[in-house]
């Protein structure tokens, strides 16, 4: 029977769930002066979670979402835009990473 590790520390755990952990590490070590903000809260991390398939757009925070509601659009600052897609404000990585295990659990 194998050894399950806690997720944060398992070394296969995929690229999405090291850049959240590598985030909110970066968060919490940085002193207030560098994130030029007094605290930590005046910061707002927000996490959306968009799937391209066969050119489509899918929003897998919003399961009721169809494609054709998703545009991507440039504007003139050639700045990418996503409009219709759904974000969530996160406090912390274990918030973040039970909206992602959340996601994962209604695809299977």
């Amino acid at each position: 029977m194998p050894i399950l590790l806690p997720f944060h520390t398992h070394p296969q755990r995929g690229l999405i769930p090291r850049v959240i952990t590598q985030l909110f590490s970066e968060l919490q070590s940085k002193p207030s002066q560098e994130c030029k903000v007094t605290t930590l809260r005046a910061l707002k991390v927000t996490i959306s979670y968009l799937e391209i398939y066969n050119d489509s757009l899918y929003d897998l925070l919003d399961i009721t979402t169809a494609p054709h509601e998703i545009n991507v659009y440039e504007d003139r600052t050639s700045k990418v835009n996503i409009v219709g897609l759904r974000s969530v404000t996160v406090a912390s990585e274990k918030e973040a990473l039970a909206l992602l295990f959340e996601v994962g659990r209604e695809l299977l």
